[in-house]
């Protein structure tokens, strides 16, 4: 079962979500006047509000980051049904140069909880080298923009939403490998749960992208800034857009990375990754792999090791792809993908050899067993071996938990299922998956499992995309082997933005770029967007960068610093979270 559907180690209630009875009317006849005219207290954060381990990023910026809330309609066509709260970060500029604005940003999901990338990117430009090509821009950036990060309604820190249910979900076996018609009744049970679950949820028809976009127009306003500012990743890219179609006339930069197929809907994107992830593990994995058989142990020969994911049996096969797809959005974690991969193989081998063996005796076999000749990888790849185990073990259990999805996980369903209705019905979206499965083994059939085939309907109207095309110039960065938002739906978005630029970088896999990237031909351009407005080409193309074991040993290396003064260290964060959005086995 995706870990998505898994219980998460929130635990929330439907009591206790911050939504509020109000009255909103004004002596101006507007209801949203209360809203427009609060003041924002910002104030000392919490570094608790950050996710463990992150909050001394938080402490080293010290009193530039400053936390606030801010109130919102549910509905802002009818303010009287209550109000909820969006949590805010901001790392105010460093100054020095006159004040341009805020930068906002989303980093995906959807439902994804932004606070931390404001952080993030205050620590990595604040931490930029001025006498650098790459990095000078960014240092201009950081002393003339403010940096405001986000939990957007239903998320993290904000009023939170949750799905939740005491029925336990049906057993559902690796969609990919099986579909046949058992296991497409308990796809079809699972998704009626979670959709019922979620809908019965009076908070759910106000988490969407239309209350977010309304809400970032809210935060704009409340800063004094005439123009938003706004930098989204992957669900970002939907969500900038629908920003962009709904208040084009306050578009000022928007930085678009990892661009989805804006043309159709969620679940459409969706499905592109099954194309995107089965090339980046059969035309970059496979023989970067083979490139460094005594690091992998997988051997040097790249027909084999793409044979090693289909050698496993279905429910390892299930357990392998769930772990993989978490890593291989990013250059920074490819190593660890391989290694999961090489995990999955031992882990194969020793149940072949051992089939009695219980679970207790299986991990102690993986315990002993090897894995890599060089120590950490062997670390790793037995980490990640025991991992699966878990996984294995419980599919062969075939054990079931009731749906409990608090915050994200929620969300990511809530906003999916009501931004747009489906374009397929149960028995077209099965005979597509069908067709993915088939043909892209790896990971075709992992958005089987859709709520929005029973939800009922969008809450919202999606305003139309062309009228996104009256913003101004849309600045998108595209990795070319992006494996969760591939470029053939980037280019899709593309033909029908006439108004957009793209950069784009040549044999590059991660999934939203962090920048400065290190290469001038994507920062510089990047850099003049925003300080200046400087518009680039149509399309430019720009080297991406080997594969960590492809790099000389030095230029492999982080260069050294302070904890959580090193940008190195928040590029790292930033990448790994980048290589988790929109992949539906990420929770």
């Amino acid at each position: 079962m995706p870990r998505h559907l898994r219980p998460t180690l929130f635990s929330l209630s439907v009591a206790g979500l911050a939504v509020f009875a109000t009255s909103c009317g004004s002596s101006t006849g507007d209801p949203l006047t209360p809203y427009r005219t609060q003041a924002l207290t910002w104030a000392e954060c919490d570094p608790t509000i950050l996710p463990s381990g992150y909050g001394g990023f938080l402490v080293q910026l010290g009193p530039r980051a400053r936390c606030a809330t801010m109130r919102v309609p549910l509905d802002y066509a009818d303010p009287a049904r209550g109000e909820a709260v969006v949590a805010l970060l901001r790392v105010a500029a460093e100054g020095g140069v006159p004040r341009k604005g805020a930068i906002v940003f989303n980093p995906g999901g959807p439902g994804d909880d932004g606070l931390l990338f404001a952080v993030l990117y205050g620590t990595l430009w604040t931490g930029a080298n001025p006498d650098d090509p790459s990095g000078a821009p960014f240092k201009q950036v950081s002393r003339a923009f403010d940096l405001v990060g986000f939990s957007p309604r239903g998320v993290g820190a904000s009023t939170r939403t949750y799905c939740g249910s005491n029925e336990l979900q049906p057993f559902v076996a690796n969609p990919t490998r099986d579909r046949g018609d058992a296991n497409l009744a308990a796809i079809r049970d699972q998704a009626r749960l979670v959709a019922g679950s979620c809908r019965k949820n009076p908070l759910t028809p106000f988490v969407n992208s239309e209350a977010t976009a309304q809400d970032m127009d809210l935060v704009r306003h409340l800063l004094g800034d005439e123009k938003l500012n706004y930098w989204g990743y992957s669900y970002g890219t939907w969500l900038g857009s629908w920003y962009a179609s709904r208040f084009p006339d306050r578009v000022g930069s928007m930085v678009l990375g990892g661009l989805l197929d804006l043309t159709g809907t969620l679940p459409d994107a969706y499905l592109r990754q099954a194309a995107g992830m089965q090339r980046v593990l059969d035309d970059v994995l496979a023989p970067y792999a083979a490139r460094h058989p005594d690091l992998f142990g997988l051997g040097a020969d790249a027909d084999a090791i793409r044979a090693v994911h289909p050698s496993l049996s279905i429910e390892l096969q299930g357990a392998t792809t769930g772990l993989m797809t978490g890593l291989m959005g990013a250059a920074r974690t490819a190593d660890s993908a391989v290694l999961a991969l090489r995990a999955g193989q031992v882990l194969q081998g020793i149940l072949d050899a051992h089939p009695l063996a219980t679970e207790a005796e299986v991990a102690a076999l993986v315990d002993a067993a090897t894995f890599s000749p060089q120590p950490p990888a062997d670390a790793e790849a037995r980490a990640h071996a025991q991992a699966l185990r878990a996984e294995y073990f419980s599919a062969m259990r075939r054990d079931r938990s009731p749906v409990d999805l608090a915050g994200s996980p929620a969300a990511q369903w809530t906003i999916t299922c009501d931004d747009a209705a489906m374009t397929r019905d149960v028995p077209a979206w099965e005979a597509e998956l069908g067709r993915l499965s088939a043909q892209y083994p790896f990971a075709g059939g992992v958005f089987s499992m859709m709520p929005c085939l029973y939800w009922g309907g969008p809450s919202v109207a999606r305003p139309a995309l062309e009228a996104a095309t009256r913003a101004g110039t849309l600045l998108v960065i595209q990795s070319q082997l992006d494996p969760q938002t591939p470029l053939e739906g980037a280019r899709v978005s593309m033909a029908a933005l006439p108004n957009a630029r793209m950069l784009q970088l040549e044999g590059e896999i991660t999934h939203a770029i962090s920048i400065p990237y290190g290469n001038p031909c994507i920062d510089v351009p990047v850099g003049a967007y925003l300080l200046s407005g400087t518009e680039p080409p149509r399309e430019t193309a720009c080297a991406g960068k080997p594969l960590p074991a492809d790099l000389p040993p030095a230029a492999g290396a982080d260069p050294g610093g302070a904890p959580f003064r090193d940008p190195a260290l928040a590029r790292a964060a930033l990448e790994a979270l980048h290589s988790r959005t929109a992949n539906p086995y990420r929770r």
